[in-house]
C-alpha cells in the first residue's frame, strides 16, 4: 500500500511542475498504475500551418496572375501543408497510450503491443526527432504486422537494429515524461 501512495506521490509531483510550465499532461492514476496519453500538439502545429499559410497566400495570387508549373507547384505545396497542419492541429485523438498492459500507436496497423512482448525500451533523440524504440522478444511474430517497406527493411538491416520506433515530433508530451513514465511501467508491471 506505501508503495502505490508513494508513486502517485511522484505523479502528483510530476503534474504540480508541468502544471506550471503550462503543459497539460495527460497521466491518470488507476490502481497505481501510470496511463500516459499521448496526442497532437496543438500550438506546434498550429504555428507550422501559420506558417503555410503564409506561404500559401502569396503562391496561391501568384498562381492566380502568373500561370507557371513553379507557381503551381508552389500554391499546391503550401495549401496541402496548411491543410494537414490544421487538421493535425483540431485532431484531438490519442496517438500512443502508454500503460501497465503495453503501448498502442494509433498510427500504425501493429495493433497494442504488451509488455511481456517487449525486452528493451528505450528514448531515442534523432536530432530534433524523439522516438521510443522498443526491442521484441519475437520479432518474427511482430515483423508480419509491419507495413511491406518496414518489412523489407527490417529483413536488410542487422539485427542490431531490429527495433521498432514510435515517432513523437509534434506531440503535446515532453519526451522527458514518456521516458519517466516508460521507467515506471515495468516496476508496476511486476507489482
Amino acid at each position: 500500500m506505501g508503495a502505490s501512495l508513494a508513486s502517485a506521490g511522484m505523479i502528483v509531483r510530476s503534474l504540480g511542475r508541468l502544471g506550471r510550465v503550462g503543459r497539460p499532461l495527460n497521466l491518470d492514476v488507476r490502481h497505481s498504475m501510470t496511463v500516459l496519453t499521448v496526442r497532437n500538439s496543438l500550438w506546434k502545429n498550429a504555428v507550422l500551418a501559420f506558417i503555410f499559410a503564409l506561404g500559401a497566400i502569396p503562391a496561391a495570387l501568384m498562381a492566380a496572375h502568373v500561370v507557371t508549373r513553379w507557381s503551381i507547384a508552389a500554391a499546391g505545396f503550401f495549401s496541402l501543408g496548411l491543410v494537414l497542419f490544421l487538421y493535425r492541429a483540431v485532431d484531438r485523438r490519442p496517438r500512443v497510450i502508454i500503460d501497465a498492459s503495453g503501448i498502442t500507436d494509433f498510427r500504425t496497423s501493429i495493433g497494442p503491443i504488451p509488455w511481456s512482448e517487449v525486452s528493451r525500451t528505450q528514448v531515442r533523440y534523432l536530432g530534433r526527432v524523439d522516438q521510443i524504440s522498443l526491442s521484441f522478444l519475437h520479432p518474427d511474430i511482430w515483423m508480419k504486422k509491419l507495413p511491406p517497406l518496414w518489412r523489407f527493411w527490417w529483413g536488410v538491416l542487422p539485427e542490431k537494429w531490429h527495433f521498432f520506433s514510435i515517432s513523437l515530433q509534434n506531440m503535446d508530451v515532453p519526451t522527458s515524461d514518456v521516458a519517466e513514465c516508460l521507467q515506471d511501467i515495468p516496476a508496476a508491471k511486476l507489482q
